[in-house]
Parts: structure tokens; C-alpha cells; sequence
């Protein structure tokens, strides 16, 4: 005779609408099994806490979060069916204050996707990762401008004039196009993600360009740099909060240049 004990780990989610009162909310769910054709039912009690507090709309903040993911018919499709589709994507993601801002973007962003993020309130908006452009022409995407297989000397990617060009030409009908929405203010470029301290000079050759030439794009890196160089083209600067410590006289420091500071980098 064996005995066997299967664990079995219930989750769910319910969404709590808006207007719910301050209160402690009690419940149960029933988990149901059969076996040899009996039956048996375990109610399993739960209490929720809905705090008399309301986050702001997004577009009433300054929250911004950027991750790797984005949509694509082919993964979330199958899972969900046709009443999931992009516009519900970015939704449930806005709606949790994390806007779907994927950043490693080797093209730039779709226009329609601009707007609609910016029509919920998104003020942060990644547009292109001006690192991962092929280094030639007719070559394949780079992966973050620095992998191995794309490296051309030393520990970053040397990026040529002719890269420099490119990209400023591939950015410049999406910089048009911010501009007569009245959208640059919420737009960045992205780039160089936690590169060592040695591509110091690529980062200037990018960003420095870009600034250049479009002064009102935002740039933002990952630099996890001990001490940091305080007059990089740059202007939204992302360490790993481990890091933070170490920069914390720099911060404090009224030469920064860098508007924004993140320590959120995980």
C-alpha cells in the first residue's frame, strides 16, 4: 500500500473595482476531486484587504517602466484567442502602472503604438535601441551593441560613421512625427545595456550625435559606472540599485547633468 501526497497551490485574481469601500472581504473557494470515483470537496478560506487608497492615473504621474518584453500575435494568440489582442496587451499593462515600454526595439516604434500609449497616459516612451542597428548595412541585428559576435575591437562595439548616419536617418521621420504630435517630450532612445566603463567613447559618439541633431530626444542607458562620468549626452541615467551607494556623493553633487536618475534596475 503507498500513500501519496500531492500539494496543490490555488491561485486567482480578481480585480477590485475602483469605487470598493475600505474593508476586509471574506470568501472561499472550493477545490473539488475525484477519485476512484469519489468525490471531495475542501473549501479553502480567504480574506482580502482593500485600502481606502487610490493610485493616480498614469497620466497624472511620472511613472515609467521598461522591460524586454512586447507583443507578438504568435506567443499571446494561442493562450487567449481572438478577444486578446495588442490593444488589450498595452491596457491591462497601463492599468498597473507598468506601460508596455519594450526597449531593446532594433526598428523604430509603430506611430499607432506611439499614440495609442501616449493616449493613456504613457509619458515614457522608448523608440529605438540605437545600439542594436547591424553594424553594417546589409548585416544582421546587433544584440545591445555589445555581444561578442558583434564586436569589432575591445569590449564594445566600434560604431562607424556610417552607423552614426543611420541611425540618425532612421530616427529622423519618427523625431518628425513626435514633433508634430507634441510627443518628443515623452520619447528616448535607448542603448548600451550595463556596457563596462570602456565604451565610454561609443556612448559619446551615439548619444553625443543624437543630441546633436535632436536635441529634444531623450537618451537613456544602463551604465552600473564607479565614479560616473557627469557630462555623458545623457539624460536619463539607470544603475542597478546595487550600485547606488557608491554614487551617492555624486548624486548629491550640483554638477550632475543627468535629469533623471533611476535605481530601479533589476
Amino acid at each position: 500500500c503507498a500513500c501519496v501526497c500531492l500539494c496543490v497551490f490555488p491561485c486567482f485574481h480578481r480585480r477590485i473595482p475602483p469605487a470598493t469601500a475600505a474593508a476586509t472581504y471574506s470568501g472561499k473557494f472550493t477545490v473539488r476531486s475525484v477519485v476512484n470515483g469519489s468525490s471531495q470537496a475542501h473549501d479553502v478560506a480567504v480574506q482580502v484587504q482593500v485600502l481606502g487608497q487610490t493610485m493616480p492615473p498614469l497620466a497624472a504621474s511620472n511613472i515609467g517602466s521598461a522591460w524586454s518584453g512586447e507583443w507578438t500575435s504568435s506567443y499571446f494568440q494561442p493562450y487567449y484567442g481572438d478577444k486578446w489582442n495588442k490593444t488589450a496587451f498595452f491596457d491591462i499593462m497601463t492599468e498597473h502602472r507598468t506601460p508596455p515600454d519594450a526597449i531593446y526595439l532594433s526598428k523604430p516604434r509603430d506611430e499607432d503604438d506611439i499614440l495609442y500609449m501616449a493616449s493613456v497616459g504613457a509619458k515614457w516612451i522608448a523608440i529605438l535601441d540605437v545600439s542594436s542597428l547591424p553594424l553594417t548595412p546589409s548585416g544582421p541585428p546587433a544584440y545591445r551593441g555589445w555581444t561578442s559576435r558583434n564586436r569589432l575591437g575591445g569590449s564594445c562595439a566600434n560604431f562607424t560613421e556610417e552607423y552614426v548616419q543611420r541611425m540618425l536617418d532612421l530616427l529622423a521621420p519618427t523625431v518628425n512625427f513626435l514633433e508634430k504630435q507634441k510627443l518628443l517630450q515623452f520619447a528616448y532612445v535607448y542603448g548600451f545595456d550595463e556596457n563596462p566603463v570602456s565604451c565610454e567613447p561609443q556612448v559619446r559618439k551615439l548619444f553625443g550625435a543624437i543630441k546633436s541633431k535632436f536635441p529634444g530626444l531623450r537618451t537613456m542607458a544602463v551604465l552600473n559606472w564607479s565614479p560616473m562620468p557627469i557630462d555623458l549626452p545623457l539624460d536619463v541615467w539607470v544603475l542597478q540599485y546595487q550600485v547606488a551607494c557608491c554614487e551617492a556623493l555624486l548624486l548629491r553633487s550640483p554638477a550632475v547633468n543627468f535629469p533623471f536618475i533611476s535605481f530601479l534596475k533589476l
